[in-house]
């Protein structure tokens, strides 16, 4: 439809390099470039570059399971059935969570119109996103996961990663917003009656189920459950 509740949105990575403050944002390209498609050894317009989108009903040897060679090789996640640490589109499964899982790289090496003036801060973002067909509460939430890889020759310290969103429920001047520390949870809602969506308007909502993972011995990072 064209009804609409988000105008746009993405992430927020802050740090120091050699106490030098970096500051990249995804923001439209029309506020500033800060990020672009894909990792940082391929070039945006390569047509490796894109979203990779399995289903759940998809099946091995499909196109769906071939493709996704493409993603592995960027370092998308896969079932190692065979157990050989080589992806098979005829063995070897994706990484399906929910009933669709989407998968994409963008990096911030973007260098000008940045938005903040500094410097980037050489990282890539894998991106895996997934949803589920359901009549439940379930059928209206998209979960998002981001796997950050510092791929330049600097440490890169007091890391503060956020999510951001432009929210726009319908008509955007009557929209209010607010938050729950303690659920980790940020949302907007109308006030009243939208003029798109009417007497019964929706309301949207961004909640962190975990923070950072960090597996690397003498790194340490907090985790929210």
């Amino acid at each position: 439809t064209s009804k609409t509740f988000l105008l746009y949105g993405g992430i927020a990575i802050s740090g120091k390099v050699n106490s030098d403050l970096r500051v990249s944002w995804t923001l439209p390209r029309t506020l500033g470039a800060e990020w672009e498609e894909g990792g940082l050894d391929l070039s945006p317009r390569s047509e490796k570059v894109r979203v990779y989108d399995i289903n759940r009903d998809d099946s091995f040897g499909s196109d769906a399971y071939r493709d996704w060679g493409e993603a592995v090789a960027q370092g998308a996640q896969f079932q190692d059935i065979n157990g050989d640490g080589l992806y098979d589109p005829n063995v070897d499964q994706p990484e399906i969570i929910g009933d669709r899982t989407l998968w994409f790289v963008m990096n911030d090496s973007t260098t000008t119109d940045r938005w903040f003036s500094t410097k980037s801060m050489g990282v890539e973002a894998h991106v895996t996103a997934w949803a589920y067909d359901d009549e439940d509460f379930l059928g209206d939430v998209v979960f998002m996961r981001y796997r950050l890889l510092n791929k330049s020759q600097d440490q890169i310290d007091s890391v503060y990663f956020s999510k951001y969103a432009d929210t726009d429920i319908g008509d955007f001047e009557d929209d209010l917003v607010g938050c729950s520390p303690i659920r980790n949870l940020v949302f907007s809602y109308n006030d009243g009656n939208d003029s798109g969506y009417g007497s019964d308007p929706p309301a949207v909502g961004i909640v962190l189920l975990q923070g950072p993972v960090v597996d690397s011995p003498g790194n340490t990072a907090s985790l929210f459950r």
